[in-house]
């Protein structure tokens, strides 16, 4: 008997297809069958809203020059509203913190779905930070719970 695979790795497969796509000349591309196969373990709503935020350029990279440590930090709905994403295991939003952790309704946040297609696409902007800058984004967020900075 074959053990079921989980649906967030088929997620994972279907983004790094998306990652292997591109070349030296073309970006890499998210096709109708990969937003088919996305739909399976994502409902339409998240995916859309997901979508939305990569569209309008809501994702960016932070790298400390250093260290070279990253996280990703989304837009929410205002510009001062951004929160703090690692797409695999957190996102500093509420959404995250009730719809994942708690209720299990959903295996990301918004945000974090934003950032996975946002990265296996190439389309976010990227700043170089200090590592102390780095460090004090971290403890806000850690502090004040994301949000409004």
């Amino acid at each position: 008997m074959s053990t079921p695979i989980p649906a967030v790795d088929v997620a994972d497969a279907v983004f790094a297809e998306i990652r292997n796509s591109g070349s030296d000349t073309t970006a890499p591309e998210l096709t109708d069958r990969h937003l088919e196969i996305l739909l399976f373990v994502f409902d339409e709503k998240h995916l859309s809203n997901a979508l939305v935020l990569v569209q309008t350029q809501k994702v960016k990279r932070l790298v400390a020059e250093t260290s070279l440590r990253t996280c990703f930090q989304v837009q929410g709905r205002t510009v001062k509203e951004n929160y703090l994403c690692y797409p695999n295991t957190y996102c500093s939003c509420r959404a995250f913190q009730w719809d994942v952790i708690s209720r299990g309704e959903h295996v990301a946040c918004k945000h974090q779905l934003a950032v996975k297609i946002a990265a296996a696409t190439n389309a976010f902007a990227s700043s170089t930070i200090s590592d102390l800058l780095m460090a004090q984004l971290l403890e806000a967020y850690t502090r004040n719970g994301g949000g409004n900075k």
